[in-house]
């Protein structure tokens, strides 16, 4: 990588210039780690999983409003302390 610092007029750094394919390289690893950090907060959860194929099942290709879908997992969560 070949990044071109860019100055002031007093020499105080204000920006970076870098060749644009070292740009989406840096964007894909930043993505990248995102979406890794994401999963890893997802699975520190103690929360129920549901397969997608259930998750399918459930909806049967049916569209819900969010309000019900929220109820719905509501419901999974509570019978799933309940049983702990």
């Amino acid at each position: 990588m070949t990044p071109q610092i860019v100055t002031d007029d007093k020499g105080k750094k204000i920006g970076v210039f870098l060749p644009y394919k070292e740009y989406e390289k840096m964007m894909r690893a930043l993505e990248d780690a995102a979406d890794e950090r994401a999963y890893d907060r997802v699975m520190r959860r103690k929360e129920e999983t549901i397969p997608l194929r259930e998750a399918i099942k459930l909806r049967k290709g049916k569209v819900i409003p969010a309000r019900e879908a929220f109820k719905q997992i509501e419901e999974r969560r509570k019978k799933a302390k309940a049983s702990i």
